[in-house]
């Protein structure tokens, strides 16, 4: 026993133990228990029935509070904590919209963090302070304690017994990634197998720096049984497409697709004491050419916009891993997209968004994707925004300046088809605000939030309605097939504040729309449909159903086609017919097989386009 005692003594020495390096540590514990709290408040707190998070807190507090045990002078412990501190809010506010932590690789000098900043102040919550009050009382503390006593000096002592009790620590807090065969191994295997809203538990359950570790890590090699069931599985898939009948083999002059900022499905139709929110969309589906299918399940993972660039413009799932395909497979990879349909009939493809090209990679994905051209909002002017701060040129202005490069051959070739692929910018979050422009109608109990949702959806109408209008005075309009489509639904956490206590105006689902104006099918589909049909079905719709590329899922026009559809959360959306067995397991393993297609850079080697060396 006695010699326990030395052993002990010697490995924890009481020159660690004193004041000030014991309130550091304390406010190191407060202060990434409070990270996790809030974190969980957004998501879930499944966490905290794991010994890991509580192993987390401690390990990262002992981390964090070395410069206490080295340095005499508080500055560098509190110059560490307010920099962690600015990164926890950072991600807290970034989890808000996309239900994650930030990517290693936005930790970067030249992300344009200015043109967030509406963003940024509509998530930020005074609760965020609590971190540099943390900090600041922390830093009070210590100097009250060194003013009663003199600071510890720096020994041998006190170094051997925080390296050592860092290191124990460090034995347990990686232990489960060194059995499971690797910190790579141990992510992917829970990000594949545990439900969404327990994969943003990952966060407070082992921290931000093992994520930043697992996106640094990552690898993209596939293995010879990965590619052999890859392609047994698109063979597969191929062979039921070629079952459909196309419905047309006229390729239009002009494929115009307006992708619209989380533009959902319900406001379309609505009525709320007598405003009608969208009027010139009701119009539109109601026309003799028009296809309108109201029930297109949202199948955006975390990359929320340019996933669902991916899911209709590629016919590829998203990743479901940590990192949104955007932030990796964009700058080395390659896709099959509408873009090299289009040129295999002489055509050329121009992407058109007003966001700054480094936010969520547009100008990467603009590459990647084949556009032949990237217009950004250099060549327009920016004399309309949704807020008085705001950097970003608002639709109205955008429909309206982008009508003009039309009519004045800017954008649309006279002599071969031509993708012209615009995406809005307006239904963004932060809405713009109700207040802008009153609605009486609207109930005054209503959620700030869902006022400024129907007013931004309002507005959306008006600019796309001026459009439309426009475009159908233009001689080629007959041959002009109209793709208008929402992105994705409003973010969950976003949305559930929204809708509380109007369930029954906007609906439990967030489904979104797609509207297909002179399309060879005049029909309202009421019928769900995944996100990334719609990729198929605007080949199907636009003569270019025999592009060898179509897409993991069916056209919209396949009466064969499976009747449900699984979210990236793997939930299930069923009609009232039974599936097979089949196809339940074909659509459950289609998100692992374009995971593999993607991290792998595949599909341009399995699907060469016309040029292709």
């Amino acid at each position: 026993m006695r010699h326990i005692k030395a052993l002990a003594a010697y490995l924890f020495p009481k020159a660690l133990w004193d004041k000030r390096w014991m309130i550091w540590l304390c406010v190191g514990i407060l202060t990434y228990a409070l990270f996790d709290l809030l974190w969980c408040e957004q998501t879930t707190y499944y966490p905290f029935h794991f010994k890991a998070t509580y192993l987390n807190i401690l390990f990262f507090a002992l981390l964090s509070s070395f410069p206490a045990v080295f340095f005499k002078s508080d500055l560098w412990q509190t110059l560490l904590l307010c920099v962690i501190d600015l990164i926890m809010i950072a991600n807290l506010i970034f989890c808000h919209f996309y239900d994650m932590h930030i990517p290693i690789q936005f930790y970067t000098p030249d992300i344009p963090v200015l043109a967030l900043k509406e963003s940024i102040i509509a998530s930020f919550k005074p609760s965020y302070l609590l971190f540099p009050l943390l900090t600041l009382a922390g830093l009070v503390l210590s100097r009250k304690a060194g003013r009663r006593q003199d600071r510890s000096p720096l020994s041998g002592a006190r170094i051997r017994g925080y390296v050592f009790l860092t290191i124990l620590f460090a034995v347990f807090y990686l232990r489960p990634f060194t059995v499971k065969g690797g910190l790579r191994e141990y992510f992917d295997e829970r990000y594949l197998t545990v439900g969404d809203e327990n994969a943003s538990a990952l966060i407070p359950t082992y921290g931000l720096v093992a994520l930043a570790a697992y996106d640094l890590t990552s690898s993209d090699e596939l293995s010879e049984t990965d590619k052999t069931a890859i392609n047994q599985w698109l063979d597969e898939h191929a062979r039921r497409q070629q079952q459909h009948v196309p419905v047309s083999s006229n390729v239009p002059r002009n494929l115009i697709m307006i992708i619209c900022e989380s533009l959902e499905s319900w406001p379309i139709g609505r009525h709320i004491n007598d405003f009608e929110i969208t009027p010139n969309l009701n119009g539109l589906v109601t026309d003799t050419s028009a296809y309108f299918a109201r029930k297109i399940v949202p199948q955006t993972y975390r990359g929320q916009s340019a996933d669902g660039q991916l899911l209709m413009l590629a016919g590829l799932l998203p990743t479901r891993h940590a990192i949104p395909y955007c932030h990796r497979y964009c700058n080395g990879n390659t896709y099959v997209t509408l873009a090299d349909a289009i040129r295999e009939q002489g055509g050329q493809s121009l992407l058109v968004s007003m966001d700054n090209p480094r936010i969520w990679h547009q100008g990467a994905i603009a590459r990647s994707f084949g556009f032949d051209r990237y217009v950004t909002s250099e060549e327009y002017v920016t004399d309309e925004t949704d807020y008085p701060s705001g950097s970003v040129l608002a639709d109205s202005s955008f429909l309206a300046q982008t009508i003009e490069k039309i009519r004045h051959g800017e954008l649309l070739s006279p002599d071969r088809p031509t993708l012209l692929t615009l995406v809005t910018h307006s239904g963004h979050y932060p809405f713009r605000p109700e207040a802008q422009q009153p609605i009486p109608q609207l109930p005054h109990d209503m959620p700030t939030e869902l006022k400024d949702y129907i007013a931004t959806a309002h507005y959306v109408d008006k600019a796309l309605g001026r459009f439309i209008h426009q475009l159908k005075r233009l001689p080629d309009w007959d041959k002009t097939l109209v793709v208008i489509a929402g992105d994705h639904g409003v973010p969950p956490h976003i949305r559930q504040e929204m809708t509380a206590g109007y369930d029954d105006v906007t609906g439990k689902d967030d489904f979104i729309p797609l509207i297909i104006l002179n399309s060879p099918v005049n029909a309202t589909e009421e019928r769900l449909i995944g996100q990334v049909d719609v990729y198929t079905t605007i080949l199907d719709a636009a003569g270019m159903y025999n592009f060898k590329w179509k897409g993991m899922g069916f056209s919209a026009f396949d009466d064969r086609r499976p009747p449900f559809v699984i979210s990236p959360r793997m939930k299930i959306y069923a009609d009232t017919a039974a599936p097979t067995h089949k196809e339940i397991q074909s659509a459950c393993d289609a998100p692992e097989y374009s995971d593999l297609i993607i991290r792998g850079n595949l599909l341009r080697e399995l699907y060469p386009a016309s040029g292709d060396k």
